[in-house]
């Protein structure tokens, strides 16, 4: 049976903690950095032709680096 979501089922192990002191340390994100994950769910509604999608980010990433700060 499969079940979670693979793309984040690995930071609910055991030794977390050394999988994400790893995974910060392969991606050079600093030891006391927090990480936000933005992963927002596919719709597939909005086209501008066939095999051609729109995506519109909710957010300015300038003004997050600002307000957040960088690595």
């Amino acid at each position: 049976m499969e079940t979670g979501y693979p793309r984040n089922d690995i930071l609910y192990s055991v030794n977390k903690e050394s999988l994400i002191k790893k995974i910060k340390q392969e991606l050079g994100i600093g030891k006391d950095k927090k990480i936000i994950l933005y992963a927002p769910t596919w719709r597939d509604n909005e086209f501008k032709k066939v095999g051609h999608f729109k995506f519109k980010l909710q957010f300015d990433l300038e003004e997050m680096k600002r307000e957040l700060g960088t690595l």
